[in-house]
């Protein structure tokens, strides 16, 4: 049933949806206490205000005509049967502090976010140096609709310790905010210090098939676009279809960018041949142990390792219509996978 909210209130329920998330903890009160009994004055206005982005030093003020230490606000919460243990009780997680509940409603949907209905949807996986809280979010969010120009993104969820978010959104903008961290300039956009930065490479498989008629997957460009002239000239490509995709492997906090280059001939009417092969990025050479693995149904049937100096990993095998594999790059216990079909 509806409720009068707290005047508190409005601010959150701007970027919260604090109507629901009040109804849902109601009952999950009834349940700890088996009786009717609702949210009170106290936890609705401390969670306005905390998912208004008011941390609890600055609450006193606020609550000053129920609790006033931070202490007691404190011992309110955390109490057998107090709003902490409802708040467990309804997300399923752990609050350790004051921050968790924060993680918690967002990676249970009471976050509002416009809806992503782009066709082409992805993963970045963004890790920041950075205390997780709702003007941290907001911050965060604002920052990146300006940089990808682009209203229709949202947070999917967070992990603990470092700030780990999982942003949905298209592949082509995101990719934008890999190449601002590979310049360096990421973290001064955003305000705060991004460790790391991975798309998350799409789980539907790529149709090489279409790639002879000229369909491309999204993300994958022509090797002209990615490879050096260097890079281009000794090498000897087909008349057919080749196609390239940047992948940005971290390793004992390093980045490696590296291309994994797709050449197609069609040997015979029922029989392609697949020539893999892997360059570094804007180095002059591989990393070291850098592993091309291609699996068919779970099993490694080719693998090359790069060795010292190694400029170019390849490849080569025959692949009849309809046959499934993927293809993983490895770098020490950091992998990427792209699953394919022909």
């Amino acid at each position: 049933m509806s409720q009068i909210l707290p005047s508190c209130c409005n601010k959150a329920a701007k970027t919260w949806e604090i109507q629901k998330l009040f109804n849902d903890l109601d009952q999950k009160y009834k349940v700890l206490l088996g009786e009717s009994k609702d949210l009170g004055s106290f936890e609705k206005t401390y969670l306005c205000l905390l998912l208004s982005g008011v941390e609890p030093n600055q609450m006193c003020d606020k609550l000053d005509k129920i609790y006033v230490p931070v202490e007691t606000i404190r011992v309110k919460l955390s109490t057998r049967n107090g709003l902490y243990d409802c708040i467990r009780r309804l997300t399923g997680g752990q609050i350790n502090n004051w921050r968790d509940p924060i993680i918690l409603f967002l990676n249970k949907g009471y976050r509002k976010s416009e809806d992503v209905k782009e066709k082409e949807e992805t993963l970045l996986v963004m890790t920041c140096d950075v205390e997780v809280s709702e003007e941290i979010l907001r911050t965060l969010e604002e920052t990146m609709k300006q940089i990808l120009g682009a209203n229709q993104m949202k947070i999917q969820k967070i992990e603990r310790g470092s700030l780990i978010i999982y942003w949905q959104g298209s592949r082509s903008s995101y990719e934008q905010i890999e190449v601002l961290f590979r310049e360096g300039v990421l973290s001064d956009r955003l305000g705060v210090p991004v460790l790391e930065v991975q798309v998350v490479p799409n789980e539907e498989q790529v149709n090489l098939s279409q790639w002879f008629e000229n369909i491309f997957t999204a993300g994958w460009q022509s090797v002209e676009e990615l490879l050096t002239p260097q890079q281009l000239s000794p090498t000897v490509w087909s008349d057919r279809v080749k196609q390239g995709k940047l992948f940005n492997l971290r390793a004992d906090l390093i980045s490696h960018a590296v291309n994994l280059v797709i050449n197609l001939t069609r040997a015979s009417e029922d029989k392609v041949s697949v020539w893999l092969q892997v360059y570094p990025s804007g180095e002059n050479y591989l990393p070291l142990n850098l592993k091309l693995l291609v699996l068919a149904e779970g099993e490694v049937f080719k693998e090359v390792t790069a060795r010292s100096a190694d400029v170019l990993i390849q490849c080569q095998f025959d692949a009849d219509p309809g046959d499934e594999f993927s293809v993983k790059l490895a770098l020490g216990e950091v992998s990427v996978t792209e699953k394919f079909v022909l």
